[in-house]
């Protein structure tokens, strides 16, 4: 079975999921370099936000994926 990492982005902790309730909404979240493209930025300067907390997503043996819905709050886009 495998598990993912959610990171919740207030507290910066890394917990467990069983993906078998959460991997269909999971197929419909971006990467980071899709992400990135919605709000302006580089999918490195994405990466950097979720593994400082600042973006909420999860990561999986793959790399990244990005929560869609903190990308429609004005929090989740570039500050100037």
């Amino acid at each position: 079975m495998h598990r993912l990492s959610r990171v919740n982005a207030q507290t910066k902790e890394s917990t467990s999921v069983i993906p078998s309730k959460y991997l269909q909404e999971l197929e419909s979240w971006p990467t980071p370099a899709e992400a990135g493209r919605i709000i302006g930025i580089t999918k490195q300067g994405m990466i950097k936000r979720l593994e400082e907390g600042r973006q909420r997503g999860v990561r999986t043996r793959q790399g990244w994926l990005v929560d869609p819905e903190v990308l429609t709050t004005p929090e989740g886009r570039r500050h100037p």
